[in-house]
């Protein structure tokens, strides 16, 4: 609901013509970033949650079809999400590989994202820090999530995490 909240609110400041612009925005940071991975600039998945817009948990896959349409293959986009990153953080062997002595954070799917990379939605299993989550578990958590996604008390959560957030700090320091 907030999201819709936001967009609704957005589209009526911006006023006639918005929705051209923001496509046209959304089309040129396509190309940007297809550009820049071309040209060796190192691309990582990640997400703006909670703005508008961008989903805790299918953000991620957003991004994987984004970086689909800015021109990287399916591996590459993976690589993006996994071992890239990894990399980057300096966690080369203990993260984004499936080696003895990693982390134990593995997503199982029903199909091969190589073919088609919407195949990270069909998620079969997620083992984290070493533990197997099968699919009606997941659906479980998914359910209780969704339960109190809406409900009041997490918003006075929310805010104090903002408020207290190293990030934010810095963010707003100006």
């Amino acid at each position: 609901m907030m999201w819709l909240q936001d967009g609704a609110g957005m589209a009526r400041r911006a006023g006639e013509g918005s929705a051209e612009s923001f496509q046209a925005f959304y089309e040129f940071g396509l190309k940007q970033t297809g550009i820049a991975y071309r040209a060796g600039v190192p691309v990582f998945v990640g997400t703006d949650t909670p703005d508008s817009f961008a989903f805790a948990g299918t953000g991620m896959h957003d991004e994987l079809d984004h970086f689909i349409k800015a021109g990287l293959t399916p591996l590459e986009a993976l690589r993006s999400a996994t071992n890239r990153p990894a990399e980057f953080l300096g966690l080369k062997d203990k993260a984004g590989v499936i080696r003895p002595g990693a982390r134990a954070d593995v997503v199982f799917l029903n199909q091969n994202p190589l073919t088609d990379i919407k195949a990270v939605r069909d998620i079969k299993a997620v083992m984290l820090a070493g533990n197997l989550y099968d699919r009606e578990t997941l659906n479980k958590f998914e359910s209780i999530v969704e339960e109190n996604a809406n409900h009041w008390s997490m918003w006075p959560k929310f805010i104090w995490q903002m408020i207290n957030s190293p990030i934010m700090h810095k963010q707003f320091a100006d």
